[in-house]
């Protein structure tokens, strides 16, 4: 088994920022014949950018914002086949009107240069070892477990949260008016008002309800699944292949132990467990030739991680690697 890095995504970063550019661009009626052609080379360079595409729009598309990917693609493709014509070139109506209403969405993107300096993205990050606690404008907290980092943007019809990084416990102020979105990895929620921890691991979305209902959104790579709704006390999971768990039932005081800064599992899988370790240690710790769905029970504070880390060590026979930067643990 290859060493597992915890702290990589399954589509970099940059190349899900790149699709998002590319897809703002495109519906905000100014892409050139140029813009198209360097868009086909950029999604011919690398298979993954045709997925990191799909999957941004099927994201952006479960809550409302775009269209089928594929009938852009259509125009595209068309456009190709006949001369450049700037009008011809503007998305379906539709689109038109949409970029008017959803400009504030944009910029949570990263795409500030688009927007009204009142739309624009505000960034939140909290360090490694530190618990982060941010209120909204609109009465919203978000508590940013460590190292994580999200982006807002609040108008007077949208509020629109990007979990760029980690995991963060939502308490939502109340507004009929105003849909709560949270886009993740691999999933969104939607809410009016409510309380939810939105857990992300390597390839897995995990959202835990503890107040109210969610709706939550299931994209695939070709199309959105329908949303499913989530209550008080309720948890789901969603893999980065589209796979869904049961909606199960869930213990709060474990879910959200790392709030009062401790880390509580029960029969949780190592990688996982992993994945959050790395949010409180300055090292980046990392697992070669072990079976990462090992089960542990485990309680710790985050301050005493490395002494965690050494019992696990011992129990299991792994031995531990460190230098100045990294903590590997081998299973020889």
């Amino acid at each position: 088994m290859n060493a597992i890095d915890t702290k990589v995504a399954e589509i970099p970063d940059g190349v899900s920022d790149k699709a998002r550019q590319w897809l703002v661009h495109l519906y905000s009626g100014h892409a050139t014949q140029a813009d198209y052609d360097a868009l086909e080379v950029w999604l011919a360079s690398d298979s993954v950018h045709r997925t990191a595409l799909k999957r941004v729009e099927a994201v952006w598309h479960n809550i409302g914002l775009f269209d089928d990917i594929e009938a852009l693609a259509t125009s595209i493709e068309a456009s190709r086949k006949r001369r450049f014509n700037p009008l011809r070139m503007i998305p379906h109506p539709y689109h038109i009107a949409m970029a008017a209403s959803i400009l504030c969405v944009l910029c949570l993107f990263a795409l500030t240069r688009y927007l009204p300096l009142d739309y624009r993205a505000v960034e939140y990050a909290s360090l490694f070892g530190e618990n982060k606690s941010v209120e909204l404008d609109d009465g919203s907290v978000v508590m940013l477990s460590g190292d994580s980092r999200i982006e807002v943007i609040l108008t007077d019809k949208q509020r629109m949260v990007q979990l760029l990084k980690g995991s963060a416990y939502f308490q939502v102020g109340s507004d009929k008016a105003r849909p709560f979105h949270v886009v993740g990895r691999h999933s969104s929620v939607s809410v009016l008002g409510t309380a939810f921890i939105f857990w992300q691991g390597i390839d897995t979305d995990r959202i835990s309800v503890t107040e109210g209902e969610v709706s939550v959104s299931l994209p695939s790579e070709n199309t959105p699944l329908g949303a499913r709704a989530i209550l008080s006390g309720e948890q789901i999971t969603v893999n980065k292949d589209g796979a869904v768990g049961n909606i199960i039932k869930f213990d709060p005081n474990v879910e959200l132990a790392w709030v009062n800064r401790r880390l509580i599992y029960d029969g949780e899988l190592l990688h996982n467990i992993i994945t959050d370790m790395n949010r409180y240690h300055s090292k980046n710790i990392s697992l070669k030739n072990i079976n990462t769905n090992i089960a542990i029970t485990l309680s710790l504070d985050v301050n005493n991680i490395d002494q965690a880390l050494a019992g696990l060590v011992n129990a299991y026979g792994f031995k531990i690697y460190e230098d100045d930067h990294n903590i590997k643990i081998i299973n020889d």
